[in-house]
């Protein structure tokens, strides 16, 4: 983890969410990227970028992270601030994801020939809460240390469904 540094913001933008509402936007997010959900506002429109020898195109619309904040900016009934600090904690989570220890929290599973990984509802009530440093990331230690507690207290939550792999 690590990476290139982010631009700094104000304080409140690193303010926790509610975990309830953290955990709806979240679902909000997993089923407009899973199923398609169409973004009519979005659809036509593309930015050509020249990298060198080659030009490509990019269409928002064909990108699952482009349908779950377009899902979540338009039906979770978060605030403009709510909506930011959505996305820079679920950014955050996305990064916090990839360290080891996350795997005590999800497992894989097969659906319909697809393979999926689930997500423990405490990795994501945690991502709704914990602190981020200034560069609006979560110090894995921290984090899960936070997991741990969260899932202590709400047995049997369920899961959410990830991205395929």
């Amino acid at each position: 983890m690590g990476g290139r540094r982010r631009p700094k913001i104000g304080p409140d933008a690193l303010l926790p969410l509610d975990q309830d509402q953290f955990l709806h936007a979240c679902r909000v997010a997993e089923a407009a990227a899973t199923q398609g959900m169409p973004i009519e506002n979005l659809e036509n429109y593309s930015v050509a970028s020249d990298l060198g020898s080659e030009v490509s195109t990019h269409r928002f619309a064909d990108e699952r992270m482009s349908q779950a904040m377009l899902g979540v900016k338009t039906v979770a009934g978060l605030t403009d601030e709510e909506f930011r600090r959505f996305v820079l904690r679920f950014l955050a989570m996305i990064e916090v994801m990839e360290d080891r220890r996350v795997e005590r929290w999800t497992r894989d599973i097969v659906d319909e020939d697809e393979r999926y990984e689930e997500v423990n509802a405490a990795v994501i009530r945690a991502a709704a809460v914990a602190p981020l440093n200034e560069d609006q990331r979560f110090d894995p230690v921290e984090f899960f240390q936070q997991v741990k507690a969260i899932a202590s207290g709400h047995r049997d939550e369920g899961r959410l469904r990830g991205t395929p792999q």
